[in-house]
């Protein structure tokens, strides 16, 4: 079993709330689910990242994977959770560095489309300009 948390943002308005991304590796038979009020885009995220980290060179785990996406009552939609499940799962698989990955000077926000780029999310000012008031990066 291991586990990762890793920070990002959703979008409200001009609101960019904090959202954690709990990443959980099992043991079992492979699945993987996202939690915590995922839209139907945020769902779809899961063939994006398998796709990405697959087309970039990572192994994919074996097994369970749970996403949870924290705090469970914020509404959560689009794409721009995707580069936070990558690392999230790369994180707890050991692939990267896990103390990296959840410092609380962090946040990840982008659409991973393919292994050469990732595109931005769509309207990115507030997430950007939120951080910057909590010294986040």
């Amino acid at each position: 079993m291991a586990v990762a948390r890793v920070a990002c943002r959703a979008q409200i308005g001009l609101l960019a709330p904090v959202v954690q991304v709990e990443v959980h590796l099992g043991a079992g038979l492979p699945c993987f689910n996202i939690v915590g009020l995922p839209a139907t885009e945020v769902k779809e995220s899961k063939e994006r990242v398998r796709a990405a980290l697959v087309n970039s060179g990572f192994e994919l785990p074996a097994g369970r994977i749970t996403i949870n996406l924290a705090p469970a009552d914020l509404p959560k939609d689009g794409g721009r959770f995707d580069l936070a499940i990558a690392i999230g799962i790369l994180a707890a698989a050991g692939q990267v560095g896990a103390s990296r990955a959840r410092s609380s000077k962090s946040s990840f926000s982008a659409n991973s489309v393919s292994p050469e780029r990732c595109a931005p999310s769509v309207v990115h000012c507030p997430p950007l300009l939120r951080p910057r008031r909590r010294d986040t990066r």
